[in-house]
C-alpha cells in the first residue's frame, strides 16, 4: 500500500472560491482525507511531502466536448488539456463516428492518454438520415447493443 500525506498545502476551496491551508491524505492514488492537520505519527509509513508556501487546485472536468472539433487525436488533446488543468472530460465522438462508424470511436477509445477520457455514445449517427447525408457508418440500437 502506498500512502502519502501532503502536509500543509494551500488548498483551493472551489466552494467557498477561496484557499485554506490544509494537509491532504493519499492512499493507492485516492485523496482518502483532507483535513486541518494531519497527526504524521499515525502514517509512519507514509513519504511527506511538505507544502507549506505550495499551492493546490482541483483539476477541471469538462462534461460535455468533442475531441475531434480540436483537430486531434485524443493522445493530443489529452497532453494540452492537461497542461490547462482539465483532468477529465467526457467526451460525444458523434464526429468521428458519422466519419467512420464505430471504428472511429474503437479507435478514440483505444488511444493512450493521460488525461481520464470517458466515451458517451453518440445520439445521432448520421446527423440525420443516411438519404439526406453521405456518412461513413450508422449507429444504431445493434451498434448499441
Amino acid at each position: 500500500m502506498k500512502q502519502w500525506i501532503i502536509d500543509q498545502a494551500q488548498v483551493f476551496n472551489s466552494y467557498k472560491k477561496c484557499f485554506e491551508t490544509k494537509s491532504i491524505y493519499i492512499e493507492n492514488g485516492y485523496f482518502k482525507q483532507i483535513a486541518d492537520n494531519i497527526d504524521l505519527l499515525d502514517f509512519c509509513d507514509a513519504q511527506i511531502i511538505h507544502a507549506h508556501g505550495l499551492w493546490m487546485v482541483p483539476g477541471l472536468v469538462d462534461i460535455h466536448m468533442h475531441i475531434e472539433s480540436s483537430m486531434t487525436t485524443p493522445t493530443r488533446f489529452s497532453s494540452q488539456g492537461l497542461k490547462f488543468g482539465t483532468t477529465t472530460v467526457v467526451a460525444d465522438p458523434h464526429e468521428i463516428a458519422n466519419v467512420f462508424g464505430k471504428r472511429g470511436i474503437e479507435a478514440f477509445m483505444d488511444a493512450k492518454t493521460v488525461m481520464d477520457i470517458y466515451y458517451g455514445i453518440p445520439s445521432s449517427v448520421p446527423s440525420t438520415s443516411p438519404e439526406y447525408e453521405t456518412t461513413g457508418g450508422i449507429i444504431g440500437e445493434s451498434e448499441v447493443l
